[in-house]
């Protein structure tokens, strides 16, 4: 099994109820890798997009040290509520300190997730439902544990 710190990412935000999975009919589905372009996605919804991440150097042994990078993309019906749900993912990630994340059967050992940004408005979706967009980026240290 591949280690994929957005599938990571999102299991703890789902483990703290901020969202849910994306096929659950509840408020604030979470996908990976992309929000699919369809009709039937609710207006507030987010995905976890990996991205960069960080080589922090080798220990002897030749075991790499690895942050892994990643990116919150959500999209709102309404401003307020899209901010205070970013307030509230970047709140969940910073109490990471040492934490098993369980992830289809496979535990992972998250040391520390750091924002690497702040929350970013980026402005609205130019298609018809004109949904608020905001964007932040995190690293991840994470190993099997």
């Amino acid at each position: 099994m591949s280690l994929d710190p957005s599938k990571i990412a999102r299991q703890i935000l789902i483990d703290d109820s901020i969202v849910t999975l994306r096929s659950s009919d509840e408020d604030w589905p979470c996908f990976t890798t992309r929000v699919p372009n369809r009709d039937n996605v609710p207006n507030d919804t987010l995905a976890i997009i990996n991205t960069t991440g960080i080589k922090q150097g080798r220990l002897m042994g030749s075991t790499t040290l690895m942050k892994r990078g990643f990116q919150v993309l959500l999209y709102s019906s309404e401003y307020d509520d899209g901010w205070d749900k970013m307030t509230e993912i970047q709140e969940s990630y910073d109490t990471i300190n040492r934490t098993t994340v369980t992830f289809d059967s496979v535990d992972y050992l998250v040391q520390v997730v750091v924002r690497f940004s702040d929350i970013i408005p980026v402005g609205q979706e130019e298609d018809g439902k004109r949904r608020e967009i905001f964007s932040q980026n995190f690293l991840m240290e994470v190993q099997t544990a």
